[in-house]
């Protein structure tokens, strides 16, 4: 049997060129419903629910509008959030009993704050953006205070701020050579 998990992984056919992002740029459209927001904009769409109280869930994709669905990892299903929307000239305000969020629309920018208005995260400049290759990123600003730990099976310190990690998993597939 022969280890084919060298195909498919990420840096197999790394190049010397560098990858470019593209933002997914300003919010041309906004759907709301009573659990979700959708907004559809230059490059992209994303679609930001609330779960459970005090989560936003926030899915973009660059072809089509993502859906809401459930995911393996949730055992309990909760009942979602009930939503307010209030449209602005340049922005969106999402509020829900514990969490507020602030769209800028031009361009596309996401800030989470709590019930007593203390930012949660908040995009930098670059925010939301993907790759030609299919990759998405997002970028967050950093408190001094901030710190990371974990990520699964990454080694070296649990404090992982200040490391730059990819992220990605798949099946490993074995190949069965005959005889």
């Amino acid at each position: 049997m022969k280890d084919t998990s060298f195909a498919i992984h990420p840096d197999h056919q790394q190049t010397a060129e560098e990858v470019t992002f593209q933002d997914i740029g300003n919010v041309t459209a906004v759907s709301e419903g009573s659990e979700a927001v959708s907004l559809t904009c230059e490059y992209g769409y994303v679609r930001i629910s609330f779960p459970a109280p005090g989560i936003a869930r926030v899915k973009m994709d660059p072809k089509k509008m993502p859906e809401d669905t459930s995911t393996a990892a949730v055992v309990k299903q909760q009942q979602p959030e009930k939503i307010t929307v209030q449209e602005m000239e340049e922005v969106l305000a999402v509020k829900t009993k514990e969490i507020r969020l602030s769209i800028s629309k031009y361009p596309c920018r996401i800030t989470m704050y709590d019930k007593d208005g203390e930012a949660i995260t908040d995009e930098q400049q670059d925010g939301m953006s993907f790759s030609s290759r299919g990759e998405v990123r997002v970028r967050k600003k950093m408190e001094p205070e901030d710190h990371f730990y974990g990520f699964g099976e990454k080694t070296g310190f649990l404090e992982k701020r200040g490391e730059k990690m990819r992220m990605w998993n798949t099946d490993v597939f074995a190949l069965i050579i005959p005889k």
